[in-house]
C-alpha cells in the first residue's frame, strides 16, 4: 500500500519510508495530487488535461495523459488510479492524507482534522512551465486552510465557551500555528490561558503574536489581541498564601492519562526535584549540574542563523534528455557560478551528507530531489533551493532553473538557457545561473532564517514540534512543552532527543516512572544517532537520574576530544 502526503509537501511513502521512484517527475505528482484532492468522487479526464497541458490540443493533452498513466502503473507495479472517463485514486493500492483530512472533517472529528493538516497542500511544489496549475494550487490550498481554521476556531470556541478548558487550549494553540497572523487563534488562546491561571504565559503568547505581526505585515496587533492581552493583564493577583498561589498542576504523563485530567490538582506527594538542596553546598552542586544539562542539552542542539552571505541548496536537475550525465556534470558549475560573487554560499557535501544521515537517509545520494532538498534546507536553515529541468527542445537543450524559498516554497525565480551542447550552452548556463544569484542577494541582507536542531528525526513536522517544544520548556511553558514533545514522539516514534525531553520534563515535574520510560527508550535508541547526540543523551538521563559524575564524565570526554565544541 502506498501513501501519497500532498499537505506540507509532496511525496510518495511506503511503509512510512519516502519513495524515490518519482523524484524529479513533478508531473506526475501533480497529477496524483489532482485526483487524490477531488476524493472519491474523483475527477474528469478532461479536467486534468486543461490542467497540466492547457497549451496542447484535445488529442496531444489526452495522449500525455494516458501516457502518463501508464508511466505511474509501469513503474510503481500498481494501478495506483481508477476509473475510465471520471478518474480518482485507488483505495486498495494508494491513499492520500488529504482524504484522511477530508473524511476527518466530515466527522467533525476537529482535532484530528488540527493533527492531519501538518502543512499547507502542495507546500513548496510547482510547474514552473505550467502557471494554470500553479494558479489552481493556490485556490486548493487557501480552500483547505480556510476548511481547517474554520472547523477548528468553531470547535475551539465551542470547548471554551463549555469550560472544557484544557481541550480548548490545544485546539487553540494549534490553530496559533496553522496561522500565526489570524488574530483570532491569538486572542482565543491568550484568553484560555488566563483563565486556566497561566497569566504569565497569556503575556508572553500576545508579546509572541506583537512581535510576528510587526515583523511580518509591518502593522500592530488587531485590536482583537490587543483586548484578550488586557483582559489577561488584569486578572487579579493571588492574595498571598491562598490556595490560588500554589503552582499550576504538573502536565499529564502517559501514566496518569486514565486517572487525571488536565485541569486536576496536582496530587499531594512530596516533591522530588533534584534541584532542592538546603543540606549544603556538597548536595548543591550535583543539583547545580542537573539543571545546567538541561540548558546544555537545550543550547547543543540549537543553532544560530548563519551570518553573511545568503546560504542555498542545490537540488538535482530533472533531466529529460538522452544525456543522463548532464545532469551532473553542470552540478559543478552552479555551485561555482553561484559563490563567485561572494554573496551566496553553496551548502558544501559534508553538511548534506550529515544532515541526510540525521533524516534517516542515504548519506551516498550523489544529487537530491527538490522535495527533499527543500527539507534539507528547512532544517539546515539555508534560505533557498536551486533546481530544475533539463530537456531537450529540437537539436538543442533547455535548462530551466527555479530558486524556491525554503521558509515557504514560494518561487523566487527562474531563469532559462537554450543552446546546442558546447560553450555556447555553458555560457547560456552560467549567465542563468548569475540572474538567480543576483535574485537571491538582491532580497538584501545576510541569511536570518534560525536552522531547525541538529537531531535525528525521519519527520520534519517532528523536528519543528521538538524545537517548539524546546522554546516552550525554557520559558516554563510545561503544558505546552509537553504537548509538543509528545506530538514529535507521535510523528517519529524513535526520535530519541524528543524522548530524552520528555524524560528531562516527567522529572522536572517529580513523575520518575514517566521519565526513566522515556529515557530508557531514548538510550535505547541511542546507536542509530550521530556520536554528539549519542553523548548528550546519555548525559542528560545520567545526570537527571543522580549520577551527576557520570553524566559530567561523558561530556568532559566528548569535550576532550573535540574542544572546538
Amino acid at each position: 500500500m502506498l501513501h501519497l502526503k500532498v499537505l506540507g509537501g509532496c511525496h510518495l511513502e511506503s511503509g512510512g519510508r519516502p519513495l524515490h521512484e518519482l523524484a524529479g517527475q513533478r508531473r506526475r505528482l501533480a497529477l496524483l495530487s489532482a485526483i487524490a484532492v477531488a476524493g472519491p468522487a474523483g475527477v474528469p479526464r478532461e479536467r486534468l488535461q486543461a490542467l497540466l497541458w492547457p497549451e496542447a490540443d484535445d488529442e496531444r493533452a489526452r495522449r500525455a495523459l494516458n501516457q502518463l498513466l501508464y508511466a505511474l502503473r509501469r513503474d510503481l507495479d500498481a494501478p495506483l488510479v481508477a476509473g475510465t472517463s471520471t478518474l480518482a485514486l485507488d483505495p486498495a493500492s494508494l491513499t492520500a492524507d488529504v482524504a484522511a483530512l477530508d473524511e476527518a472533517l466530515r466527522r467533525d472529528d476537529i482535532a484530528q482534522a488540527l493533527e492531519r493538516y501538518i502543512g499547507p497542500f502542495l507546500d513548496g511544489f510547482a510547474l514552473a512551465e505550467v502557471p494554470e496549475f500553479d494558479q489552481w494550487v493556490d485556490g486548493q490550498r487557501a480552500r483547505l486552510h480556510r476548511q481547517v481554521l474554520e472547523a477548528g476556531l468553531r470547535a475551539a470556541t465551542a470547548a471554551t465557551r463549555d469550560g472544557r478548558l484544557a481541550e480548548a487550549e490545544a485546539a487553540w494553540r494549534r490553530l496559533a500555528e496553522i496561522a500565526p497572523l489570524d488574530p483570532r487563534p491569538a486572542a482565543g488562546l491568550i484568553d484560555v490561558l488566563a483563565r486556566r491561571g497561566d497569566r504569565v504565559g497569556a503575556r508572553q503568547h500576545a508579546d509572541l503574536h506583537a512581535d510576528t505581526v510587526r515583523r511580518e505585515l509591518e502593522a500592530e496587533p488587531d485590536p482583537l489581541v490587543l483586548d484578550a492581552a488586557e483582559r489577561a493583564r488584569r486578572i487579579a493577583a493571588p492574595v498571598p498564601g491562598s490556595a490560588s498561589e500554589a503552582p499550576a498542576p504538573p502536565p499529564i504523563m502517559a501514566s496518569q492519562a486514565d486517572t487525571s485530567s488536565a485541569d486536576s490538582p496536582a496530587p499531594a506527594t512530596a516533591p522530588v526535584r533534584p534541584v532542592r538542596a538546603a543540606a549544603g553546598s556538597r548536595l548543591l552542586w550535583p543539583a547545580v549540574l542537573v539543571v545546567l544539562l538541561a540548558v546544555v542539552v537545550s543550547v547543543a542542539v540549537t543553532r544560530r542563523p548563519a551570518p553573511g552571505p545568503r546560504w542555498i541548496v542545490l537540488a538535482e536537475l530533472a533531466n529529460s534528455s538522452e544525456d543522463s550525465t548532464l545532469g551532473a556534470a553542470l552540478a559543478p558549475l552552479m555551485a561555482a557560478e553561484l559563490q563567485q560573487a561572494g554573496a551566496v554560499n553553496v551548502v558544501p557535501p559534508a553538511r548534506v551528507r550529515e544532515a541526510l544521515r540525521r533524516m534517516g537517509r542515504p548519506d551516498t545520494l550523489r544529487a537530491l530531489p527538490e522535495p527533499l532538498a527543500l527539507e534539507l534546507a528547512q532544517r539546515e536553515g539555508a534560505d533557498a533551493v536551486l533546481g530544475g529541468e533539463i530537456t531537450r527542445v529540437g537539436r538543442e537543450l533547455l535548462v530551466t532553473f527555479r530558486l524556491t524559498d525554503a521558509a515557504d516554497g514560494s518561487v523566487l525565480r527562474t531563469a532559462s538557457a537554450r543552446a546546442r551542447e558546447g560553450d555556447a550552452l555553458v555560457t547560456g548556463v552560467a549567465d542563468a545561473l548569475d540572474d538567480v544569484g543576483g535574485a537571491l542577494r538582491r532580497r538584501g541582507g545576510g541569511s536570518r532564517r534560525l536552522p531547525l536542531p541538529a537531531a535525528t528525526t525521519t519527520s520534519l513536522e517532528a523536528l519543528r514540534r521538538y524545537a517548539a517544544g524546546s522554546a516552550a520548556f525554557d520559558r516554563a511553558d510545561y503544558r505546552g512543552a509537553r504537548d509538543l514533545y509528545t506530538g514529535a514522539v507521535a510523528l517519529d516514534s524513535n526520535f530519541a532527543l524528543a524522548h530524552a525531553a520528555l524524560g528531562t520534563l516527567a522529572y522536572w515535574l517529580n513523575d520518575r516512572p514517566t521519565g526513566d520510560r522515556h529515557f530508557d527508550r531514548a538510550l535505547a535508541l541511542a546507536d542509530r544517532l550521530t556520536p554528539r547526540e549519542q553523548a548528550l543523551v546519555r548525559a542528560r538521563a545520567a545526570g537527571w537520574r543522580g549520577d551527576w559524575r557520570g553524566a559530567a564524565g561523558i561530556l568532559r570526554g566528548w569535550l576532550a576530544e573535540r574542544p572546538q565544541d
